[in-house]
C-alpha cells in the first residue's frame, strides 16, 4: 500500500489544531462571526520521521507550546495508533 503524501500532514495538523480549541469552548465560526478573530499560519516546521502507509491509522497529539499577544505557537506529532505508538512526524506550527 502507498506511502502517505507529505502533504497530508499538513491537514491531519490542521484538523487536530480545530479539534483542540473545540475542546477547549472555542468555535472558529463564532470566533470570526463574533470577534472577527482569524488564525492565519505564519510558519511551519515539520520533521517527518518515518512514512505513514495510506492505510495507517494514526492520532495527533497537540499542545499549545506558547502564546504571545498576536501568535500561538503548537507543538503537533502524529503516532501510528497501536501497541508501539511509533512517532512519524513532529512539528510546530507558529499562528498569527
Amino acid at each position: 500500500i502507498g506511502v502517505m503524501h507529505h502533504g497530508a500532514y499538513l491537514r491531519f495538523f490542521e484538523q487536530a489544531r480545530t479539534e483542540h480549541l473545540r475542546q477547549h469552548g472555542f468555535d472558529l465560526n463564532v470566533l470570526f462571526a463574533k470577534y472577527g478573530i482569524l488564525f492565519a499560519i505564519k510558519n511551519i516546521n515539520i520533521s517527518y520521521i518515518k512514512p505513514c502507509r495510506l492505510d495507517n491509522l494514526l492520532y495527533i497529539k497537540t499542545r499549545i507550546q506558547e502564546i504571545k499577544k498576536a501568535s500561538i505557537i503548537y507543538e503537533q506529532i502524529i503516532y501510528l495508533h497501536g501497541e508501539n505508538e511509533e512517532m512519524v512526524c513532529r512539528g510546530t506550527v507558529r499562528l498569527a
